[in-house]
Parts: C-alpha cells; structure tokens; sequence
C-alpha cells in the first residue's frame, strides 16, 4: 500500500513530538511506501532533514511559504 503524509512545521526537519512519532510510524510499517507532503516555512530549509529518511519514503515533495517579514 501506498500512504501519504501530509506534514506541517514537524518531520522531517525538527526532532521530538510529532516528528519523532512520524518517523517510528514509518519505520514500523516496511511493507508499505510513504509519500510525503511537508510543509515548511523557510525555502531555505529546503532538503535540510533532521532524520535519514527510511527506504519506504518513495517520494519527498517540500512547499514553503513565500512571504517574508519584510513582505509586511
């Protein structure tokens, strides 16, 4: 099977709380791949991950917000 995540502000950029629960769901369930939509606020995190993403993630898409403080 196939599952996508959808992931805001948590894994897999940052350690503790929702990401660590994240990444042992993931780790937990080898026979399925992971799909995953993560949301960040700075491009400039773009790839920057925290965790070595299992083999089951079979696809990473990041999107990031656009504004910036001096947009305001």
């Amino acid at each position: 099977m196939r599952i996508c995540l959808v992931l805001e502000g948590c894994y897999p950029y940052v350690h503790g709380g929702v990401s660590t629960w994240m990444h042992g769901y993931i780790t937990a369930m080898p026979e399925h791949e992971f799909v995953l939509w993560v949301i960040g606020a700075h491009a400039a995190d773009r790839g920057k991950f925290v965790y070595e993403l299992p083999g089951n993630v079979v696809e990473v898409h990041e999107a990031f917000g656009r504004a910036t403080r001096s947009q305001f």
